[in-house]
């Protein structure tokens, strides 16, 4: 996988991070145990040699994709929560 497409499947896991927790029930669970905003971070990896090859993927993302199996995890990011008011009309926890 190229750095291009790793940034932006990177920035995508992002994203998506952001859209589940804007409907996840995480606020109450740091609420009840008293969990401060900033205290929860996150780290994830790709691990390469999970990822199985599929004939019916021809693109070129795919194939560099499994071009990298052989290597060890890719660490993506580290994602710390935080609560934006400003995010949605009753605010939300998103990661950065």
């Amino acid at each position: 996988m190229d750095s291009e497409t790793l940034k932006q499947f990177e920035e995508d896991i992002r994203l998506a991070i952001n859209e589940a927790l804007k409907t996840s029930s995480i606020g109450p669970v740091l609420t009840k145990y008293g969990i401060p905003d900033n205290a929860v971070k996150w780290e994830y990896t790709l691990d390469m040699s999970k990822l199985q090859p599929s004939g019916a993927d021809e693109s070129q993302e795919g194939q560099g994709l499994l071009a990298g199996i052989q290597k060890p995890p890719i660490k993506l990011a580290d994602c710390t929560m935080v609560w934006c008011q400003e995010c949605a009309p009753d605010g939300t926890w998103i990661c950065i």
